[in-house]
Order: C-alpha cells, then structure tokens, then sequence
C-alpha cells in the first residue's frame, strides 16, 4: 500500500525517494507530486525527497472545507512529525511555495532552508489572470462536471496548456490535474488575506531563501516573487529563461542545477 497519515479531517498521502538530508516537495493548485518527477530522480541521489499530495489534490482525501494556508501548513507539520524529522528543506511552487513560506514562518526552527517557485501570494487581485481561470473553472464544472471543467479550462490555460515538454511529462502533469478534486478552489480566492500581511511575518533573516521563477511566467507571480526576494535579505533570486509558471517541468536541468548549487550552499 502506498504511505499515508490519517489526520482528524484527511488521508494525506505521501512517497519517499533516497537518503540523506530531508527534502519536501509541496506541488501547485491543481496538481499533485507527480509534477516533481522531473526532479526527484536527480535530489534523492543526496536527499531524502518527500513528495506529499496536499489535501484534496492527487491521492489524498478530499473533504469539503479546511483549505485555508493554516490547513495545509498543519497537515505538512503533522507529516513532518509522523516521519520523526528533525530539520527539513521545503521547496514549494505556486500553492505550494506560499505554503513553504508559511511553514517557514510558523516553524522557522524546523526549517534548514527555503526554495519557492512560481510563488503565489496570499492574495490575488480580482482581475488577474489566474483568478479569472478559477472562476471560470469553477463555473464550468458545476454545470458540466469535474471532467469537462479540466479538459475544457484548465488543460487550455497557457500555464498548462503551451508548456514545451516530453510526453511523459506532459502525461503525468495531465493525470496530476485530472485527478484533482476542485474543492480547494470553492472558496473565493480574492477573500484571502491581504498580501501585505506575508510581509509583516516573515522567517527569521538569517534562514537562507532561493527565489525562482520564469521568465514568462504571469506578471503576478514575478513580481509577487521579487517583492519577497526584497524583503529577505538572505535570499537568491534567480529567473530561468525560456520558462513560465512550470519551469520545474520546461526546464529541468536549469532548475535541477539551481536547486541543487543552492542547498549545497546552505547546508554550509
């Protein structure tokens, strides 16, 4: 049977590859840990990679409310102590960077470092481009279903949908998706908390961050990521071109390269 903890409200399920210092991958909105297979061979030759499925995404359960950041942070929190570990990395995209950042803010003596990726910020304005997919999403699928909804929207939109990558890829990000549950976007993202109020708690300055993003990424997630390179004074900023918001998968051995160059500096 595939690993899973059971928490008071989800099955999270989770994989584990290699030795070595600990490593969590947390995946984007929609997606699930199959979009880091592009990484995971290459991190466990030296880490211990954890790769869960966040709550209502991929095979973890799905319940019907609890996907606020506090949420997610607790089930990584309760996986991280399920695995008796002492000290981990965190590296996060979109969703998943932001929960990076919170579990870095909330247990900042349980993090040895820090890489968010396409990083979304706790807020999102009403007329960007990515809300505007979810609130179509959202109404295509309750008049035509899941299955319609991700086909017809979500597999359209440029994030996924022009990304240059191998079929095997591109099978695996289509199956993270179409495995998704769509509770996690039922509540109305542009009720999140206020930006501002990341930036009011962020880590401990001495805990080093790495910064990425592509270049052709939407214009919320670079600037999003340069005003919290600029608010850490410990952190990398690195742009890989060529790449939008899923340059993990468009181009691998770029950020392979960077991930890597970056935690050998933080481990000294």
């Amino acid at each position: 049977m595939s690993p899973a903890i059971q928490l008071d409200d989800v099955e999270l399920y989770y994989r584990e590859v290699g030795d070595g210092t600990p490593l969590i991958l947390l995946h984007g909105l929609t997606l699930s840990g199959l979009m880091w297979t592009p990484q995971i061979r290459e991190l466990s030759r030296n880490y211990r990679v954890i790769i869960p499925d966040l709550r209502g995404h991929g095979k973890s359960s799905v319940p019907d409310h609890g996907y606020s950041f506090h949420n997610y942070v607790m089930d990584i929190k309760n996986l991280f102590d399920h695995l008796n570990l002492q000290k981990t990395h965190v590296v996060g995209l979109s969703l998943g960077g932001a929960i990076a950042t919170e579990f870095c803010v909330a247990f900042p003596d349980s993090t040895l470092s820090a890489i968010i990726i396409s990083s979304m910020p706790p807020h999102f304005e009403p007329n960007d481009k990515w809300i505007q997919t979810l609130s179509k999403f959202r109404k295509v699928r309750d008049e035509f279903g899941l299955n319609y909804a991700v086909e017809n929207v979500l597999l359209k939109e440029p994030i996924f949908g022009k990304i240059n990558i191998g079929i095997n890829d591109w099978m695996n990000l289509k199956n993270a998706i179409k495995q998704f549950s769509g509770n996690p976007i039922n509540a109305d993202f542009s009720e999140q908390e206020d930006s501002a109020g990341i930036f009011q708690s962020l880590p401990a300055p001495e805990l080093p961050f790495l910064i990425m993003t592509g270049e052709n990424d939407y214009k919320t997630f670079i600037e999003a990521s340069d005003s919290l390179s600029e608010a850490l004074p410990n952190s990398e900023r690195v742009i890989i071109k060529n790449a939008g918001h899923l340059c993990t998968m468009e181009k691998p051995e770029e950020v392979n390269s960077a991930i890597l160059k970056f935690l050998e500096t933080a481990r000294t």
